[in-house]
């Protein structure tokens, strides 16, 4: 979102602003830099990939309110759009360990962005919800990553877009062949 001056607003949570370092700006990596050969780089699939990841990155960690971390962005918004998901879903969906999805937990629990609850059948397993303070995080990182996502979508044609997640879907499940 932009203010009346074109400068960009960020999403208010009601607390202070901590001090955050500065991130290098978007484009980091580039292929148009006079004298530079990027060999096999400059035509391969995965660098211009790689590229768009670390500017919408960019976009949506610039945009994080103050106290929020990286780390929780995706697992927020996982678990805020499931319910009750079960941590060894997560740790499917993330595509990591259990035991590293279960630190992870820890670590938003001892944020008191979620809670644990056992399943009443098998108290071996948890189920993971938002807690109060974890759902207004939920909303204030779903209208950042709304925004940063429209900023992105707004440089292509919505053809373009369709084409765009359908040959991303490809790619990325090209290991399940």
């Amino acid at each position: 979102m932009e203010d009346d001056r074109g400068s960009a607003r960020r999403i208010s949570t009601g607390r202070p602003r901590a001090a955050k370092p500065r991130l290098p700006p978007t484009g980091t990596f580039r292929t148009d830099i006079p004298g530079v050969e990027y060999g096999l780089l400059a035509d391969a699939l995965g660098f211009p990939i790689r590229q768009a990841q670390i500017a919408i990155e960019d976009c949506c960690l610039r945009g994080l309110p103050a106290p929020a971390f990286s780390y929780q962005l995706i697992p927020i918004l996982i678990i805020g759009a499931n319910v009750g998901m079960r941590q060894r879903d997560l740790a499917q969906v993330l595509g990591i360990v259990h035991s590293a999805v279960v630190a992870l937990i820890d670590k938003l629990y001892a944020e008191n962005l979620v809670r644990r609850a056992t399943v009443p059948t098998d108290r071996r397993i948890y189920e993971i919800y938002l807690t109060k303070k974890g759902q207004e995080t939920y909303e204030a990182f779903s209208a950042l990553v709304r925004e940063c996502d429209e900023r992105f979508r707004s440089r292509l044609t919505p053809t373009e877009c369709d084409r765009l997640m359908e040959l991303l879907a490809k790619i990325a499940h090209f290991a399940d062949d």
